[in-house]
């Protein structure tokens, strides 16, 4: 299932599920890895160049086929078609590398014109390192493109590190899943083939507060300039400003709210004070 992200009426990125260029083909890499300069990528910039937005490409990859060196590896493509970067699978099982995969070993973070952009592969969402490390450079999407969805370790992965976390999956479902780790929007198979959705990157999170009243205060004071999603279940929520002139951090500020990592980084402090050096930590 495709999967894509909208902003201001412009497709910003779009994902392919997971060698989707090698999809259907069965055995040895050597077999079924393919060259990603010539006719894909010729393929799929001319796709970019049509649609005016970033485009990822997963693909089994022949990186040097007289040393047999092949990659699960997802290409990301700029608006022009041109070449960003790659990111190889760094957590393929021993079934993958007897089959000829060679595992790579960085977790990079592409800077695009709407946002920092992480990608993960399949099986990698059972492994903390490469979602810590985007993390850490600042990743606000990450895009996993996979085989089955696994929605919940994606949504544990997308709410201990705060970010948007989209899937791309041959079956099942596909789902945008918000920086708390709820399901934002999800298309199941069967359904429509294209899961299309707006977010906004610049958002915070909100945990319950007297003054948020479950973020009736934003509508209260902002109307329409202010947009959010609340779970009240959860007693929390991802805010986000619809007006250019006033950041949604100002807002924030305006109504006397702290972000949930403020209000967590004051219990502690308080929680600290209060013991005094007694028993307990943290």
């Amino acid at each position: 299932m495709a999967t894509a992200k909208f902003a201001g009426g412009r497709l910003d990125i779009a994902a392919l599920p997971e060698f989707a260029v090698n999809g259907g083909l069965k055995g040895h890499a050597r077999d079924t890895a393919q060259q990603l300069e010539g006719p894909v990528l010729d393929t799929m910039a001319a796709k970019a160049r049509q649609h005016r937005c970033y485009l990822i490409v997963p693909l089994y990859m022949v990186e040097d086929r007289e040393k047999a060196v092949y990659s699960n590896v997802a290409a990301l493509l700029d608006r022009e078609g041109r070449l960003m970067g790659i990111y190889r699978y760094t957590h393929p099982s021993a079934h993958e590398m007897a089959n000829g995969l060679t595992p790579g070993s960085e977790f990079p973070v592409f800077e695009c014109d709407f946002g920092k952009v992480g990608i993960q592969i399949c099986g990698e969402v059972h492994w903390e390192d490469g979602w810590r490390a985007l993390k850490r450079q600042g990743a606000e999407l990450v895009i996993l493109t996979a085989q089955p969805p696994c929605p919940l370790a994606t949504a544990l992965r997308a709410a201990n590190h705060q970010y948007y976390v989209l899937t791309s999956t041959w079956r099942d479902s596909a789902a945008l899943f918000a920086p708390t780790g709820h399901a934002w929007t999800e298309i199941r198979q069967g359904e429509a083939r294209v899961l299309a959705e707006q977010i906004d990157l610049s958002h915070v999170i909100l945990g319950w507060q007297p003054a948020l009243e479950n973020g009736k205060v934003f509508d209260k004071r902002y109307g329409s300039r202010a947009g959010y999603r609340y779970w009240k279940e959860d007693d929390c929520g991802v805010f986000w400003s619809n007006d250019l002139a006033k950041p949604i951090m100002q807002m924030v500020r305006e109504l006397g709210l702290r972000t949930l990592d403020e209000e967590m980084r004051a219990s502690l402090k308080a929680r600290k004070s209060a013991r005094r050096g007694g028993p307990g930590r943290e």
